[in-house]
């Protein structure tokens, strides 16, 4: 009895020790992940958020403050101390790239702990820097010089924000241009060739949110700023003839560039698109092309789906299987343009 009483007291006291030792590597573990936690980034312009932004850019909005803002070195980083009290789960940072913007988003933060504590970043990519609170925490504003992406790590209650050019950090990349009329239909599209094209490790900026009254950018300005391999516009196309439909594509022939032209990339995509859809050709037109889209860098291509005036085309550019049907044309037409790059 004695020795079966000290088995027992033997196997409590190594019990005890076990589970001391596991509390201490999850109490070590959760102090490095909150070290090195990277926080949740977002992009606005693709993932359909809308934005509540002032328009004239380095302007103070109403309810805004300024951030002092101190000359960082030259490694691209934005550097935000954090009150002690906030977890990295507590932090949002949002690209809105199409305003050349990032947000930072804090909750439970407290705007006075911002009034004297200072930004560091290259005051080249960082233009101004404001803040203010709403119901969901605090908000910062950068507004930075061009279009960066971008990537976080919180350690040692500091956020840095690491600053890249795109063409930096994605070897592939294009630009899709849904077209302003008949936007839900356009808007579809090009969300459905993107997801596409990014399972392909294809970089995809589209060029406005989802349901924008009006084009939110200059094409051109867009295309230069980020200098993608190819910019595609996504429209539909009227007729005062109810039996006109098919399928065609816009471009600008007086544009060349080594690999691939406008020409041969309309081409091809005029030819993926009807193979897609099974429909009918209209060819390609050198006549027309989208006003904003005068002194585009890159080879550029209009897609025009369909007519919506015609009852029967119309219908099918409703349904989302077809849709995707047209996404995966432009999809292949992207992969065969790369092929000839190459």
């Amino acid at each position: 009895m004695q020795d079966k009483k000290e088995d027992q007291n033997r196997f409590m006291k190594w019990s005890a020790v076990a589970l001391s030792v596991i509390a201490l590597l999850v109490f070590l573990f959760l102090i490095r992940f909150e070290r090195y936690t990277t926080v949740k980034v977002m992009e606005l312009a693709q993932d359909e958020v809308q934005q509540q932004q002032r328009e004239t850019a380095c302007e103070e909005a109403p309810g805004e403050s300024y951030l002092i803002l101190q000359k960082g070195d030259e490694s691209g980083e934005i550097g935000i101390p954090l009150d002690g009290t906030v977890a990295s789960t507590q932090i949002t940072a949002e690209n809105r790239y199409l305003s050349n913007q990032i947000i930072v988003q804090i909750a439970g933060a407290k705007s006075d702990f911002y009034k004297d504590i200072v930004i560091s970043g290259n005051k080249m990519q960082v233009r101004d820097a404001f803040y203010h609170m709403e119901e969901d925490g605090l908000h910062i504003r950068f507004d930075m010089d061009r279009i960066y992406e971008i990537s976080t790590k919180y350690e040692k209650k500091q956020l840095t924000i690491s600053l890249n050019r795109p063409k930096d950090k994605y070897d592939k990349i294009v630009i899709l241009d849904p077209g302003i009329r008949h936007s839900d239909i356009t808007w579809d599209i090009a969300t459905k060739t993107k997801n596409l094209l990014e399972e392909k490790d294809i970089k995809v900026y589209l060029s406005r949110k989802e349901q924008a009254a009006e084009q939110e950018c200059n094409i051109a300005d867009l295309a230069g700023n980020i200098y993608p391999d190819m910019l595609i516009g996504i429209t539909l196309d009227e007729d005062r003839d109810a039996q006109v439909l098919g399928t065609k594509v816009q471009y600008d022939g007086t544009y060349f560039t080594p690999g691939i032209t406008n020409v041969m990339l309309a081409d091809i995509l005029e030819h993926q698109v009807t193979m897609a859809i099974e429909g009918k050709v209209l060819g390609i037109d050198n006549s027309t092309q989208p006003s904003s889209w005068e002194n585009i860098p890159v080879p550029a291509a209009c897609l025009v789906a369909g007519y919506r005036t015609n009852p029967q085309e119309y219908a099918l550019l409703c349904e989302a299987q077809y849709r995707q049907k047209i996404a995966e044309g432009i999809s292949n037409a992207v992969l065969a343009a790369y092929e000839k790059m190459e």
